[in-house]
């Protein structure tokens, strides 16, 4: 992970009330603030979903997280996701929270492909220090919004339908509607 930690941006731990948070500013053509957040999923012990979000305040101060902003720069998207990757790690070692499980899953088809690409890339890696699987959620229908092509579930996700939950391969990632990190075992102590 040491190889990985060079190239993230520098980042500022936030615990609030809200949540667990880290910031940071891609910078190339223009700064953009980039927030990276762990809350808890519903239903699920211990398992926290990681957002990446681009952050905008309007002229009146009032901010603004979103998901779905297109305004990145370019040729940084490497150094933004490892900063995510890292910001995971970060999290995953504090105390109260290293038995917890990070549920990194984009909310389009297409940042999905790209965040399972960006794991394949560097899994030997992050396998150095967290377990990473990927799955799939049985019975999930979607629709997927013309618009945004956000995945939006038909209904409630089946959590007692079951999963295929795995240890992550690069061969199956194209497959993989989630996936999870957790810090290894020998590395908890």
């Amino acid at each position: 992970m040491e190889k990985l930690i060079d190239l993230c941006y520098d980042y500022e731990f936030k615990d609030e009330a809200e949540g667990i948070k880290y910031e940071f500013v891609s910078v190339g053509t223009m700064e953009v603030p980039k927030r990276v957040t762990f809350t808890p999923v519903n239903g699920l012990s211990n398992y926290y979903n990681l957002g990446l979000t681009n952050i905008s305040i309007d002229e009146e101060g009032n901010e603004t997280a979103s998901d779905m902003s297109r305004e990145n720069n370019i040729n940084d998207d490497e150094k933004v996701m490892l900063t995510a990757f890292l910001c995971a790690l970060d999290f995953l070692t504090l105390d109260k929270y290293k038995d917890a499980k990070v549920i990194f899953a984009g909310n389009t088809v297409a940042k999905q492909r790209y965040y399972t690409r960006k794991v394949s890339t560097h899994l030997e890696e992050l396998s150095k220090t967290c377990t990473i699987k990927g799955g799939r959620v049985h019975h999930l229908q979607v629709n997927i919004d013309p618009d945004t092509q956000e995945k939006i579930p038909i209904g409630p996700i089946p959590l007692n339908e079951g999963y295929t939950y795995t240890d992550y391969t690069i061969s199956d990632a194209r497959s993989y509607q989630f996936i999870t990190f957790e810090v290894k075992d020998e590395l908890k102590e």
